[in-house]
């Protein structure tokens, strides 16, 4: 999750697949809250730099809290998780460019399959491409 092309946050999601289907996902969630100074290197940012303040640790904890019970409870309804994660996805509706191991090119996201492959349409092909974990990178501008 990027704020002025910066990191300010990272979702890990690890999986147990038995056969085709997953058996169990275990997420984590990484925020940057009130830290206000990062090795350069790691272009990242935090909520208090981004909004000029800092945050009330336990009542931000609360409200994340209530954030993700309304989003769990989202899953009982088909495809309407998967919809408002794609409308904020980030590259959806502008070309933003990426790297793969054929070199760098400009592209939109088409669309995430259930299998997690991120789908391409790159710009000038009338083809799309599928890249699964770690075969694509997007390169942010510095």
């Amino acid at each position: 999750i990027l704020a002025n092309q910066k990191k300010l946050a990272g979702i890990l999601i690890e999986t147990i697949i038995q056969g085709t289907q997953i058996k169990t996902a275990f997420i984590g969630i990484g925020l940057n809250v009130n830290q206000l100074l990062f090795p350069a290197e790691l272009k990242a940012t935090s909520l208090a730099l981004e909004a000029g303040f800092e945050f009330d640790l336990p009542k931000f904890f609360d409200e994340i809290l209530s954030a993700l019970q309304f989003r769990i409870a989202e899953i009982q309804q088909p495809n309407v998780l998967g919809q408002h994660y794609f409308e904020q996805l980030l590259g959806t509706k502008t070309p933003l460019k990426y790297q793969d191991a054929n070199g760098a090119f400009f592209a939109t996201v088409h669309k995430i399959e259930d299998d997690g492959r991120l789908v391409l349409r790159v710009n000038g092909e009338p083809l799309l491409r599928k890249y699964r974990f770690k075969e694509v990178s997007l390169l942010l501008e510095d």
